[in-house]
């Protein structure tokens, strides 16, 4: 593997923990002082939150070489600022099915094992690592994936723009 590589997923790994923290610093301050009734809907707040923070980060240092090379077209950038966000935000939330389902499977397993003390433990790690591995190969591979502007027709800039222009 390329020392390149191994320093992006070093430092999305960093980014995911700090982002961690920002999911549940979120959560819980939206629960303790703004809807402490909505759980679930605070839930998905501090996600979306935290999924902003993320995207924030990996584009200006995880990712900088590709993100500031896929925006430097100036009549595109806007464009490509939303395409990041929106591939970014399809990748987080199959990383959370993938969290969330790992960690339930994790659990079940465990619970009928002599580890069933370290249920949840095991679960958080194994989900964590899951969607870590998930959420790093497909944001290096497909959002973050370098497409030369320069060689885009004049034609498919165009109709990239055509959006732009309407509003």
């Amino acid at each position: 593997m390329k020392l390149k590589n191994i320093m992006q997923f070093i430092k999305f790994a960093v980014v995911g923990v700090a982002n961690t923290l920002v999911d549940w610093l979120a959560f819980y301050l939206l629960i303790m002082l703004v809807m402490p009734d909505e759980k679930l809907l605070a839930k998905a707040i501090s996600f979306v939150i935290a999924a902003i923070n993320s995207l924030i980060f990996n584009s200006i240092w995880t990712f900088r070489k590709e993100f500031l090379t896929g925006i430097k077209d100036q009549n595109l950038r806007f464009y490509h600022i939303i395409s990041y966000f929106g591939r970014f935000f399809v990748v987080s939330l199959v990383g959370f099915s993938i969290n969330y389902l790992t960690f339930k499977w994790i659990i079940s397993f465990v619970a009928s094992t002599s580890l069933a003390n370290y249920s949840n433990i095991l679960g958080l790690f194994c989900a964590s690592g899951a969607a870590l591995v998930w959420n790093f190969l497909i944001n290096k591979f497909w959002t973050y994936s370098k497409e030369d502007i320069d060689e885009l027709t004049p034609e498919v800039k165009r109709k990239r723009l055509l959006p732009l222009n309407t509003i």
